[in-house]
């Protein structure tokens, strides 16, 4: 199939320099049937990685136009620094399609353009044309599951229950005028381009692998603890809330454990993430006047916003009723425990079962405590999780609170009797009945 129609590739770089030849020989290896633009979007990257953008100019000629965006702007969200590079370059592209590659991912099938566009241009109603993507890691390499069926996919059922990288689809670039909508949300990254795009027509899948989504440990996404993911997927929810008003309840759906997490813990939430972090994504919050963000992340508000709140709860409690009861149960016991142990403390976690996994999960994933020992009478089974022996307990000096995970209460009754006589424990105070 020949067209005039240009499709735009828009990438983004922040230092990845080691990464340009796989993402660019990925576009050159393409088969593409039509003329095409490649528009190179640079964070400010300070590791040579515009030098090797440079290289491909001979290769790419008049095809190929670079932007920088500048590190002094003011902006230190990653996430929302990477948006507004996606929006300059979607600004600037002169494409009828475009697709959106991450400087340190690649494509990984040559061929599928070409069923993607004939599906556009014979399918007015058709916005985006989605395949599937794999995960790459240093060792392996895992094909995602996506769990829709290859046609036209419904776009609420998407939205609350799906996903599949931005950079595995191919989508209609809107019109100069709706384009400028994209600024109604503050961020326009990954999914939310997805989503946004919903608002002009349908998703049409194709079960075919075509992105290798590279897992690194400096990633936005990646070097994130569960709390901070948590507080990005709310700002998610807000912002594609703005993009696309329609989606706002699938949206309180889709990212509902994330907003129950939060609502369930918002008395001590700020003492649960690194401050900064915490700070930056409220103050975010307030600035660009985000619902969810600017309420949930504080521990009380007025009443009317309280009973706003109110409504998103029950939207997903009636959606989900389990998931909000199991939420909504751990996290009163998670509170008890807060409730008993001031912050900063060192405290030492007995046992590393089913309960104890959970609650070391929990508690390592916050920044509330200053040290976490755990240890287990079976360590051996656990080791590999970073349980210790509990002959550590007897050189344990200088820890606060002991926390019995375990839910026998004969057992708790024993290993309290064992705790009592190490001498080291003397000052320690135990908790169990959480």
């Amino acid at each position: 199939m020949k067209t005039n129609h240009i499709i735009s590739f828009l990438v983004t770089y922040y230092n990845q320099k080691e990464y340009v030849k796989d993402s660019l020989e990925s576009i050159l290896n393409l088969k593409i049937p039509c003329e095409y633009e490649v528009l190179i979007g640079d964070d400010g990257s300070a590791d040579g990685t515009l030098d090797e953008v440079l290289k491909y100019l001979a290769i790419f000629k008049e095809r190929l136009r670079i932007f920088k965006q500048s590190r002094d702007d003011g902006v230190t969200d990653n996430v929302l620094r990477a948006s507004n590079l996606r929006k300059r370059l979607l600004q600037e592209s002169r494409g009828k399609y475009f697709m959106t590659l991450d400087g340190d991912d690649f494509y990984c099938d040559k061929e599928f353009l070409k069923d993607a566009l004939e599906i556009l241009e014979n399918n007015s109603n058709i916005s985006v044309v989605m395949f599937n993507y794999e995960k790459l890691y240093t060792d392996k390499i895992i094909k995602c599951k996506l769990n829709m069926q290859s046609g036209i996919h419904d776009c609420n059922d998407y939205v609350r229950n799906h996903y599949s990288h931005v950079g595995a689809c191919v989508l209609r670039t809107p019109s100069r005028t709706v384009m400028k909508n994209i600024n109604n949300g503050l961020y326009y990254d990954d999914n939310s381009i997805v989503i946004f795009q919903l608002n002009f027509g349908n998703i049409w899948y194709i079960d075919k692998c075509i992105y290798s989504y590279r897992q690194i440990c400096e990633s936005i996404i990646t070097s994130l603890s569960k709390l901070e993911k948590d507080i990005l997927y709310i700002l998610e929810t807000d912002s594609c809330s703005s993009l696309s008003p329609k989606f706002k309840n699938d949206m309180y759906i889709r990212n509902r454990w994330s907003i129950l997490y939060i609502y369930f813990r918002r008395k001590k939430f700020k003492y649960l993430v690194e401050n900064e972090y915490y700070e930056n994504k409220l103050k975010l919050s307030i600035n660009n006047n985000l619902f969810l963000g600017k309420y949930l992340l504080l521990p009380k508000s007025d009443s009317v916003v309280e009973n706003e709140i109110e409504k998103v709860i029950n939207i997903i409690k009636e959606y989900d009723l389990s998931t909000y009861e199991n939420i909504k149960k751990w996290s009163e016991k998670f509170n008890n425990m807060l409730e008993q142990i001031p912050q900063n403390k060192n405290i030492i976690i007995y046992g590393a079962g089913m309960l104890g996994k959970k609650i070391y999960n929990e508690f390592s994933d916050t920044k509330y405590f200053n040290k976490i020992l755990w240890v287990d009478k079976n360590y051996k089974i656990y080791k590999n999780l970073g349980v210790r022996s509990i002959e550590y307990l007897n050189e344990a000096n200088n820890y606060d609170y002991i926390i019995i995970a375990i839910s026998d209460k004969k057992t708790i009754n024993d290993v309290i009797d064992y705790l009592s006589n190490i001498p080291t424990l003397s000052n320690t105070k135990i908790i169990w009945n959480f």
